[in-house]
């Protein structure tokens, strides 16, 4: 077949709406990767740097951190906690904060003995106008060998109430909450991330309807 300057013409002009059409289905492609990632939950949803990773051990239970030879290393969780109906109601929110708090910390090992005490809270309210508490507790380690102790802080940790008006007082389910904190393993290890931290809670969002929310 001879191609005439018609012929040519055609091709010529469909080879560019192919160019443009594969150029355009493919220009999300070419854009560089943005430098966060979101994590959404029923209860709560955050950002943080795409360099770290988000799993959830539980429903409601995240750990952000990095990942190494046995897994992720955590270094930051961000859980939705609920009063334990198998246990004494606590009398007031503060004190059921004050006990999930010190529950954060605490172990027995072959060395080390690791609790905390001396629970100090703050008002606080977020960068996304979030109303809740700053927590900041004394952590003791004790020498099992030569029964020494010394201590160090425990903090920041964020706590926004999320508990819904109930008309039974007595509802042993009525206290709920999201804690934000270092983890635990990565404030004894000295990894903890400030920064990841920080990001985290600046960008923290709780659905509409929870008292503790002022604002957008």
């Amino acid at each position: 077949m001879i191609l005439t300057p018609k012929h040519k013409l055609f091709i010529g002009i469909g080879a560019v709406a192919l160019l443009a059409v594969l150029a355009f289905a493919t220009q999300d492609l070419w854009k560089p990767l943005p430098d966060t990632t979101t994590y959404h939950d029923n209860g709560f949803s955050f950002e943080y740097p795409r360099v770290n990773n988000a799993e959830e051990y539980a429903a409601g239970a995240v750990i952000v951190g990095t990942e190494g030879d046995e897994g992720l290393n955590p270094l930051v969780e961000v859980i939705r906690y609920q009063s334990d109906p198998d246990t004494a109601l606590p009398a007031t929110f503060d004190a059921y904060v004050r006990k999930q708090a010190l529950a954060l910390c605490g172990s027995d090992g072959s060395e080390e003995r690791l609790t905390c005490t001396d629970l100090v809270a703050t008002p606080y309210t977020s960068a996304q106008g979030l109303e809740g508490q700053e927590l900041s507790l004394t952590l003791v380690r004790t020498n099992l060998a030569t029964d020494t102790t010394s201590t160090e802080t425990f903090a920041p940790l964020y706590v926004f109430n999320t508990t819904r008006p109930v008309e039974d007082a007595e509802d042993r389910f009525r206290y709920r909450a999201v804690f934000v904190y270092p983890s635990f393993a990565s404030v004894i290890s000295g990894t903890a991330s400030p920064a990841l931290l920080a990001q985290v809670i600046d960008s923290l969002l709780i659905p509409g309807g929870v008292s503790s929310i002022v604002s957008r």
